[in-house]
Parts: C-alpha cells; sequence; structure tokens
C-alpha cells in the first residue's frame, strides 16, 4: 500500500511545529505536521516531551526537547488547598504559616519549571521560515525567535487554557497570570490565530481583540493504521453483546460514575470500554460495584488506530460535563474519531458545538450526562431498537466522511500560506 502521508516537500519552505506534549499524544500538531508535508514543505516537530513510541512512517522530522521529564508540567501542588486547608488552619498559626511558605516555594518551583523549557526551545529550535506554536507554554520562546530572527508563527490555542480560572487575572495565581499574560501576548502578535472550534473562536476574540480561523479537530482516515486487534476480539466479546466504547484520557467531567451507574440500569448485555490515558484511576469503584466484567478499562492506543480499533462497537459515547467554559465550547477529537468509526453517538446536549453537528447528521441521541437515567435510556434505546441503531450508524458514517480532516486541511494550508507569505526573503539556510 502507498503511503498516504505524502513525503517531505523538498522545495518548500521550513515550518516548525512547536508542542508542549510528546507528538504521539498530540493528535492536533501531528496531522497539521503531516498537512505541511503535504503541501511541499519541510515539516519539523519539536516535542516538549519525549515520545516513547511516534507514529511510524511519519514525513516530518521530530526533534524531542533535551532532558525534558516525562511530564514536567504536571508537578502536583502541596496536598492542601493553595490557601492553607482546613488541616493546616486547625494546626494552629505556625503550622498554617510553614504551609504558605510550602506553597509560596512550590509556585515559585513551578514557575521556573514552566519558564526553563522556553529557554531549551530556543536553544533547541532549527532555523524555519514559519513556526506554529501548539498550547501557550512555549510562548516566551516563540516571541524571543520572532524578535531576533524575524520568524513568522502561528499561535494554535488548542483549548481556552484559562477559562476555568476566575475571570479577573488579579484573582489567579502567579505563575497563572504571568503565562495567561505571555499568552495574550503572543496571540495578539502571531501571523496567523486558530483554534478548534466556533465557541473557543468567540471567546478568545474577547480575550485576544482577534477573532481566530477556526480549524477543527476532524480525523483523518488517511493516516489510520489498519493492521491489528480491534476492540471487541480484544474484550473476547461476541456479537451477542452490545459494545460502546468511550474515547479518551481519565479527566474531570467525564461523567464516570454516571456512565457506571447508567450501566447498572442497562440490559446485562451492554459492556463499555474505556480506551485511554489515566482510567486505572477509576478500578477501585469498578470493583466496588462488581462491574470488572462489563467495564473494560484499557491503556491508550496510538492515534493511528483509535478509528479502526474501535470500528467494531456498538455506539460510542461522548462523555463531557460542562464543568467550565472550556467543556461548553468542546469540540473534541473523540466526536470526528466516533463519526469516522461510522457509531451512533450519544452525545451531551448541553454542550452546543457537538450538538450541532450530531444532531444536523441525525447521528445520535442527546443526553445530559449528570443524569443516569438518561444515559441509562439511551443505551437501551439502541439495544432494543435496531432499525434505529442502524439509521444513525450509517448517517454517522457519513458525517464521518463529510467531517473529515481533508477539508479543514484546505483552510489550515490558506493560514499557513498567509503567515508564510509576511515573511517572503528565504530563510538563512
Amino acid at each position: 500500500m502507498s503511503d498516504p502521508r505524502g513525503a517531505p516537500g523538498r522545495t518548500g519552505r521550513t515550518v516548525v511545529s512547536i508542542t508542549p506534549l510528546a507528538i504521539e499524544r498530540d493528535s492536533r500538531t501531528f496531522k497539521q505536521a503531516v498537512s505541511i508535508a503535504r503541501l511541499g514543505h519541510r515539516s519539523i516537530v519539536l516535542e516538549g516531551e519525549r515520545s516513547e513510541a511516534p507514529p511510524a512512517g511519519q514525513p516530518f522530522e521530530l526533534i524531542s526537547l533535551p532532558d525534558a521529564p516525562a511530564a514536567w508540567r504536571n508537578d502536583p501542588a502541596p496536598s492542601a488547598d493553595e490557601d492553607g486547608g482546613e488541616a493546616a488552619a486547625s494546626a494552629g498559626r505556625l503550622d498554617a504559616l510553614r504551609h504558605r511558605a510550602g506553597v509560596v516555594r512550590w509556585r515559585a518551583g513551578k514557575l521556573v519549571r514552566d519558564l526553563r523549557p522556553n529557554m531549551k526551545v530556543g536553544r533547541s529550535l532549527p532555523d524555519a521560515d514559519l513556526n506554529i506554536l501548539h498550547s501557550y507554554e512555549f510562548s516566551a520562546a516563540i516571541m524571543w525567535s520572532r524578535r531576533r530572527y524575524r520568524t513568522p508563527y502561528i499561535y494554535d490555542a488548542h483549548d481556552l487554557y484559562f477559562a476555568a480560572r476566575p475571570e479577573h487575572d488579579r484573582e489567579l495565581p502567579v505563575e497563572a497570570r504571568l503565562m495567561s499574560s505571555l499568552e495574550r501576548r503572543s496571540a495578539i502578535g502571531a501571523g496567523g490565530l486558530i483554534t478548534p472550534s466556533r465557541g473557543c473562536a468567540e471567546a478568545l476574540a474577547g480575550r485576544f481583540g482577534r477573532r481566530p480561523e477556526v480549524i477543527r479537530n476532524c480525523h483523518d482516515p488517511r493516516l489510520d493504521e489498519l493492521e491489528g486487534d480491534d476492540v471487541r476480539a480484544t474484550l473476547g466479546l461476541t456479537s451477542e453483546d452490545f459494545l460502546v466504547v468511550a474515547v479518551g484520557n481519565a479527566k474531570a467531567g467525564m461523567a464516570f460514575s454516571q456512565i457506571r451507574e447508567a450501566l447498572q440500569r442497562s440490559p446485562d448485555r451492554v459492556h463499555i470500554a474505556f480506551v485511554g490515558r489515566g482510567l486505572d484511576r477509576h478500578a477501585a469503584e469498578v470493583s466496588e460495584h462488581r462491574l470488572g466484567d462489563r467495564i473494560h478499562l484499557l491503556g491508550p492506543e496510538p492515534m493511528t488506530r483509535i478509528v479502526p480499533f474501535t470500528r467494531t462497537a456498538d455506539a460510542a459515547l461522548v462523555p463531557y460535563v460542562p464543568l467550565a467554559l472550556g467543556y461548553e465550547r468542546a469540540l473534541p477529537n473523540r466526536l470526528f474519531q466516533a463519526l469516522a468509526a461510522g457509531l451512533p453517538v450519544i452525545f451531551p446536549a448541553e454542550l452546543p458545538e457537538i450538538a450541532e453537528i450530531v444532531d444536523r447528521h441525525e447521528a445520535g441521541l442527546p443526553v445530559s450526562f449528570s443524569e443516569p437515567t438518561q444515559i441509562a435510556a439511551a443505551l437501551t434505546r439502541l439495544v432494543e431498537d435496531s432499525e434505529l441503531r442502524a439509521m444513525l450508524a450509517a448517517n454517522s458514517a457519513r458525517a464521518g466522511a463529510e467531517e473529515s480532516w481533508e477539508h479543514e486541511e484546505e483552510r489550515f494550508g490558506s493560514v499557513v500560506a498567509a503567515a508564510l507569505a509576511s515573511r517572503p526573503a528565504p530563510s538563512r539556510r
């Protein structure tokens, strides 16, 4: 089979994508880096974490940030809350002051850890005609490169990073205030500004004073690796078992307990397979309710295997509870992966952008993921109504073909071309 990714351009410009994550965990940056190569440019990815198993056969060069630990951004805070906590308060004034001093030291250390990688990025950045900044963490390095080398850049805000915080910066911890300020400055100075959803674009337009171009997280079937087991075979389930998949890493707002309760109210032949990182935190709850034979906590699949792996399921959950603005405006990968797999989608009715897509294609059933009875009703309806299930699956497959990265790639290419045009002279090679 010919490689659908294309070959790196030999006569185009050099474009560097900078991500704080390992590229194996960042499908949005991965898709864009491949598209840059398809557009005829030399594509380079600089990753802030070191990939253990980067996608094979990629048409871009991969540079890992030197000596970056696997999760340098995930250092835990002191166990008590930031203001001292009830335990510290009850332990007396001296203990409370000691705790506050510990919090201050932790915050100062975290600030250094947030900024130190920018120095590494600045030293590691290859000569380029264009940089693409993914997330805000490396804003300082990118702006330094722009001032020194006049290298234009695109800022891709993958999320509303500070939306879960209070609205006023003065209420934020000092490190968040600084990083928030860096993000605003990098967005204002960017030659191109993009984000994954209309809702995010509207929120960021108010924050940045300019509206980002919307480039959605659609699935690219050209990158799928078809060889390997599927989820049904992996679990040893038969065609009589009704299998539902929920793709995504464990996080707040995924409504795990509500889904677990819904499963207990659903027909016995319903199974739910969670696919992603960090799901072992729910193992005790599964064991406590004796659901180990029906709730399956699987590890992550490579991004190029998720759709082929999940395609043999009967339905997909897109479990979001709108805990913050970032959730409300979400348009996540897992939605487009479910559509690409041709699965009926049980989706959160409260999230307007997800609901708009699924409703327009008539590809699923809306629920509130804070209400287990609604989830259970949707599962039971799909189990019992085979005609409805077949109709939704067919609509989902058509939606997956229509809502694909191939169409987003055209808009992304236009943003890249416009940013490159701001530096017409060849780079310093």
